[in-house]
């Protein structure tokens, strides 16, 4: 049985989510997929995927357990935003660290300096040269 939008129990979080997202890229990202559900332990957990309109880049904003990441792709390489980068910001759910993370996000995205990786066949992580 799929879970109504009103019982999910972070509803509030991922709302806010959705318009800082919407506040700092404005007409730049769409949302393509909204998945949410309250197992997780009972925690609640969602995940948010835009497309980027500017560049072919796909983000994913994923929360679970307390925790939240943000993963963007790109062609076949993608990129952690904490992984290697920004490992001095928080990844709670709350609003100040959310809102941090998406405006650090989109000036990195607006900077060009994100970093992507493949993963070669041994496992290996293989960095992209634009």
């Amino acid at each position: 049985m799929l879970l109504d939008r009103e019982q999910f129990i972070n509803i509030e979080y991922l709302d806010y989510t959705k318009k800082v997202f919407d506040d700092c890229f404005g007409d730049d990202i769409k949302l393509i997929e909204e998945v949410y559900s309250n197992g997780s332990g009972g925690m609640g957990a969602y995940e948010l995927t835009y497309e980027y309109l500017k560049k072919p880049y796909q983000i994913v904003f994923d929360y679970e357990r307390l925790r939240f990441r943000i993963e963007i792709t790109w062609e076949n390489a993608y990129t952690n935003f904490f992984q290697g980068r920004h490992t001095e910001y928080k990844k709670r759910l709350n609003r100040d660290d959310i809102k941090k993370a998406i405006q650090i996000l989109k000036k990195d995205i607006d900077d060009d300096a994100l970093v992507f990786y493949t993963i070669k066949k041994n496992g290996q992580l293989k960095k992209l040269e634009k």
